[in-house]
């Protein structure tokens, strides 16, 4: 069998695989959540809604604690500083692929924010907890990655006029 050439692993790759990985935990565990609520928790995912059939396992199914998503989109802000100072010209593609998980991670947040409030503070009929902080330091990511796109186009720019 021959083997397929296959490129070098890169700073750059490496780490936009862990970021890859680490900005789909909230979101994943946001589905978790309302498919687990879906079977067990009788369809309710909100405190203000009812169960609307049996339930098996009491509504919330689970807390999210603002430890773990503030975690992460700290996480995802590290990992992009990185993706930014290393961003060349082929790399913009798969920065750009990145940012469709990183603003799942920050809506997953405000789900969560929402949903099931972890502190936070009343608003009306509304509780919205402490989470919203994890969407805050996985928008700095987010923006990041936009810095890394720009430099990386910058520095295709850059090339192209010297060897003219």
């Amino acid at each position: 069998m021959s083997q397929s050439p296959t490129r070098p692993r890169t700073l750059q790759s490496v780490t936009r695989v862990v970021y890859a990985v680490v900005a789909i935990v909230s979101p994943a565990i946001l589905i978790v959540f309302l498919v687990g609520s879906l079977f067990f928790s009788g369809g309710q995912v909100s405190a203000s809604m009812d169960p609307k059939w049996g339930v098996v396992w009491a509504y919330p199914l689970f807390a999210v604690p603002t430890v773990l998503l503030v975690a992460l989109g700290i996480a995802l802000s590290l990992l992009a500083v990185v993706l930014a100072a290393t961003a060349r010209s082929e790399d913009v593609p798969g920065l750009r692929g990145l940012l469709g998980p990183t603003v799942a991670s920050i809506v997953a947040a405000i789900g969560f924010a929402l949903l099931v409030p972890d502190g936070g503070t009343r608003t009306g009929d509304v509780t919205f907890g402490d989470q919203w902080w994890g969407a805050a330091a996985a928008a700095v990511a987010l923006v990041l990655l936009l810095i890394g796109i720009a430099v990386g186009r910058t520095r295709s720019q850059d090339r192209t006029s010297r060897a003219r």
